[in-house]
């Protein structure tokens, strides 16, 4: 639903499993959804040379608007904090990523039907 309504996408995670993650990216997405779609993750290839917040997952959503940017067929001019969400299972990361401004939005993992309803609720 996000892309069809020109909303990009992008991973960024502290899993070691990248290969599956984008596996499951292949079988989850057409394979011009999922070409488009950075992926950043904890195995430190890439390198974030920012001065933005370091704790919790900020430093890979910064490097990933830098991604977006690049990425000239995206049509992504430019990327401010109050345009991204992240979503994600751990409240730590959720709460320093509110603290530093960055919208966010808890999945619990015991209650995953309410995700959604929780998304609405930002606008």
């Amino acid at each position: 639903m996000a892309t069809s309504h020109n909303i990009c996408i992008t991973i960024v995670t502290f899993s070691p499993q990248m290969g599956h993650i984008c596996e499951v990216l292949e079988i989850a997405f057409e394979s011009s959804i999922s070409d488009v779609m950075p992926i950043c993750g904890s195995n430190k290839t890439w390198t974030y040379t920012g001065n933005g917040l370091r704790l919790g997952k900020q430093e890979h959503m910064a490097s990933m608007a830098k991604e977006l940017m690049m990425r000239m067929m995206l049509g992504v001019m430019d990327v401010k904090k109050k345009m991204m969400l992240l979503n994600d299972d751990d409240p730590r990361n959720v709460k320093k990523c509110l603290h530093d401004g960055t919208r966010a939005v808890w999945l619990n993992p015991m209650d995953p039907s309410r995700f959604l309803d929780d998304i609405i609720l930002l606008e």
